[in-house]
């Protein structure tokens, strides 16, 4: 990403009216651009008095994350999610080699940098069919190391094989977790996977809406060379969509870029355009 696209998407935050606004920064990996982020970083501090309604993210392989970057990230106040998915035989499966790094890189991190470690450190875990069998054992090593948030994604690569004959693995899987997560409650009081966190006080009623902010207009992702998307996961730098129903429907949702003139009436279209596409309104 060019600095002029990066300093466009800081513009754009800093104009939404989200109070906070979250600017998070993925890839790829994007600690290969750590100086691009300083260089924002240094930007909103001259032009702007500092980062004031923008709170920031980054999503890592943890590769980068060194000493020195973890302490700038922490002092300015980052919430990092390391990709990391668990016991050695986990996460060698997608990245061979990595386990003893990333170790490390805990006990770092928790030793070193321990409001990073405690309050602003996500790890997440992306689930195969092939390594559900080991999600107790990786759930338990991340409480050993007193990791304090950990989410559970499953893989969505059009290679990762998931099969309703998995179904029976799975419930049996998170059976285990549930029973691993109610021991840790009882001796600490924390529950660290998200999904079993429980709401705070009374559920509100279901919103009449998208079924997710790729819908509602309420996020935007930035490409690489600009283009603008409403989900990451719309995003055509590092994917073929191919010929499936969401390469047909893209084109209706083209935000254009975000170097365009009009920008700001295509955010203002981009729900209606989103809702008749059919794809964020009807769960079924």
């Amino acid at each position: 990403m060019s600095w002029e696209t990066l300093r466009a998407s800081l513009e754009l935050a800093l104009r939404s009216p989200g109070d906070p606004t979250a600017v998070h920064f993925l890839g790829g990996e994007p600690l290969l651009q750590l100086p691009l982020i300083q260089e924002a970083l240094l930007y909103l501090d001259r032009s702007h008095g500092g980062a004031r309604g923008l709170n920031f993210g980054l999503t890592t392989n943890g590769m980068l994350l060194d000493p020195a970057t973890a302490a700038l990230l922490e002092k300015h106040g980052f919430r990092v999610r390391l990709s990391f998915d668990g016991v050695a035989a986990a996460q060698d499966d997608r990245a061979p080699g990595t386990f003893a790094r990333l170790d490390a890189l805990l006990d770092h991190l928790r030793e070193h940098r321990p409001e990073l470690f405690h309050n602003l450190l996500t790890v997440t875990l992306t689930l195969l069919p092939r390594t559900v069998r080991l999600l107790p054992d990786s759930i338990e090593y991340f409480l050993g190391k007193d990791v304090r948030r950990i989410a559970i994604g499953p893989g969505l690569a059009s290679d990762s094989e998931w099969d309703p004959v998995l179904a029976e693995e799975l419930e049996t899987a998170f059976g285990r977790v549930y029973d691993i997560c109610r021991r840790h409650r009882r001796r600490t009081g924390r529950v660290p996977v998200l999904w079993f966190r429980r709401w705070r006080g009374e559920r509100p009623p279901p919103a009449p809406g998208p079924i997710c902010l790729a819908g509602s207009g309420e996020s935007v992702t930035v490409d690489t060379d600009g283009r603008l998307f409403g989900c990451v996961m719309f995003a055509t730098s590092y994917q073929d969509l191919g010929h499936s129903p969401l390469h047909e429907r893209l084109p209706a949702l083209g935000l254009g870029s975000i170097h365009e003139p009009g920008l700001a009436d295509l955010l203002a279209a981009y729900p209606a355009a989103a809702r008749r596409t059919g794809l964020f309104h009807q769960k079924e």
